[in-house]
């Protein structure tokens, strides 16, 4: 874990000293003898101390706000952040609500690296396989297995949390009748075990917007299929839509 964590780290760094680490990724200290456990010393990376809210808990609030709008472009920095990962060759591995926090002036900050990919970790295995509602239904049902470590291990979870906030940005109603303590929308087993029987995914046919409606089918479709088919969150959208997003903003 040493080793994975010190390459880790020169990756970012390198990255960093480049300009092209994304501001969401936070930078951290590598602790050689962090833990005591199971009878040996192991290490931790120490991230700074972050304030904010949690994904869901952030978006709950501006929907009672009435603010759609800011929701709407919290989803196209999503998009864009995704996009800058895939150039920096970088996969955060276990992307949901509780490990993205929406600071007070709207930054937007990754926790939890353990299952981060570089390609300077190619080869190795993935240390994480993620929440059921975040991920392939292949990698939790029947049983739970292993998730490839590579630089593709975003794309079926940055496709769910895009998703999710566009459609409630769409229809708030939505929101108080899907969301739960972990998910946004999508309820792993329920919807993408079999989505053609998805309550969230009849409804998400029924949007006023033709993107979510567009983008619903295409989930459906990733779910039923071979996780390794499943394309990036920006591939998938210029499927939906034709065309690329504009420069990032924050939104309050």
């Amino acid at each position: 874990m040493l080793d994975r964590y010190q390459r880790l780290s020169a990756y970012l760094t390198a990255l960093q000293d480049k300009k092209r680490l994304p501001p969401e990724i936070l930078p951290f200290a590598l602790v050689k003898d962090g833990i005591k456990a199971d009878g040996g010393v192991h290490p931790i990376m120490k991230l700074p101390m972050v304030t904010g809210r949690t994904l869901d808990d952030w978006v709950e609030t501006r929907l009672k706000q009435g603010r759609k709008s800011a929701v709407k472009l919290l989803a196209q920095n999503w998009r864009s952040l995704m996009r800058e990962l895939r150039a920096a060759h970088v996969s955060h591995g276990d992307l949901h609500h509780r490990n993205i926090i929406l600071e007070p002036n709207g930054a937007m900050n990754l926790l939890d690296y353990d299952g981060m990919y570089v390609p300077t970790l190619k080869g190795q295995v993935n240390s994480e396989i993620g929440l059921a509602s975040y991920q392939h239904p292949f990698f939790h049902f029947p049983i739970r297995t292993r998730r490839p470590f590579d630089r593709h291990q975003d794309n079926f979870s940055a496709i769910v949390i895009y998703l999710s906030l566009i459609a409630v940005a769409d229809n708030p109603a939505l929101w108080k009748r899907f969301h739960q303590e972990d998910n946004l929308l999508f309820d792993g087993e329920r919807d993408f075990v079999q989505p053609d029987r998805s309550p969230v995914f009849k409804a998400l046919e029924a949007s006023s917007d033709p993107i979510v409606r567009r983008l619903a089918r295409q989930l459906a479709a990733y779910a039923k299929g071979n996780p390794a088919d499943v394309p990036s969150l920006e591939r998938a959208l210029q499927e939906a839509e034709g065309r690329s997003s504009s420069r990032r903003s924050r939104p309050n």
